[in-house]
């Protein structure tokens, strides 16, 4: 008698590609998630996330602030998906999180993470007024960068800084504000000029470490700012802990303002006059 494996040959196993050092530094992570009313049984995804069969709707993608990763921030996104309704693409930029080890963070890394993101965002279905890019800190600097180079239905900057060098010295004619302006890596004031859809600032008054000064001088700036939240008596850090309730009020008041210009475009157009 014969064995029922003599018949059959195990296969060989496809060796996984080891990654050059190269690929390796310009990688990002990506994690997807889809808002609890479109699935209640979706959950987080690698960057490799299948598109969903619905029509993707409103996604956010979150550029985290210096001191975090995504991790960490992982409550909150959860949070965001379910109070906005929206689907939530949360970045990691090179040299941070689970990457912290294998390569050095730097502004030039930071923008190429977050380009990515807008970009499995239009593979995963969604498309640039579909598209809220949400800067936080720091992480407001690629979301300008972005958004000044790319179409996005709107732009969320949270205790954003208007240059790097304005988060160390003060503004004056012989500062290095001025003196080393064509070297700034992270001027958000330059970019928001160029970004053409609406923008929202958050910012608390008492941010000792981003003064609010940085922000109202960015709604300034804006071709399009909404009307922004300035949050009495919070710092850099403590906005959503400390202010929950009318942060997450205002911010979907802003969410659902781009929803319903969604809406406006998807709506077929009434023709008027007569036949011809």
């Amino acid at each position: 008698m014969h064995s029922l494996n003599n018949n059959t040959s195990t296969p060989t196993p496809t060796p996984t590609p080891v990654p050059s050092a190269r690929e390796q530094r310009e990688r990002c992570c990506v994690f997807y998630l889809r808002p609890p009313a479109a699935a209640a049984d979706e959950h987080i995804g690698a960057a490799t996330a299948s598109k969903p069969s619905s029509a993707p709707g409103l996604v956010v993608i979150f550029a985290h602030g210096n001191a975090t990763d995504c991790g960490a921030m992982m409550p909150f996104y959860y949070a965001c998906a379910a109070s906005l309704e929206v689907a939530v693409l949360a970045v990691e930029y090179v040299g941070y999180g689970a990457y912290q080890e294998e390569s050095t963070p730097s502004a030039r890394s930071a923008f190429r993470s977050v380009e990515a993101a807008y970009q499995h965002a239009l593979r995963l279905g969604h498309t640039p007024d579909q598209i809220i890019l949400y800067g936080q800190s720091i992480g407001s600097a690629p979301v300008c960068a972005v958004a000044a180079a790319n179409p996005v239905g709107g732009v969320v900057l949270h205790s954003p800084i208007a240059t790097g060098l304005r988060t160390m010295t003060d503004n004056g004619p012989c500062s290095p504000v001025c003196m080393f302006a064509c070297l700034e890596p992270f001027n958000n004031l330059r970019a928001i000029k160029r970004i053409e859809s609406v923008v929202f600032i958050i910012h608390g008054t008492e941010d000792e470490e981003v003064p609010c000064s940085h922000g109202e001088m960015l709604h300034a700036a804006a071709q399009a700012p909404h009307p922004p939240y300035w949050v009495e008596g919070a710092g850099h850090s403590d906005i959503v802990e400390n202010h929950s309730d009318e942060y997450f009020r205002q911010l979907r008041f802003f969410v659902d303002g781009r929803r319903d210009l969604e809406a406006d475009d998807a709506a077929p157009q009434k023709i008027s006059g007569g036949v011809r």
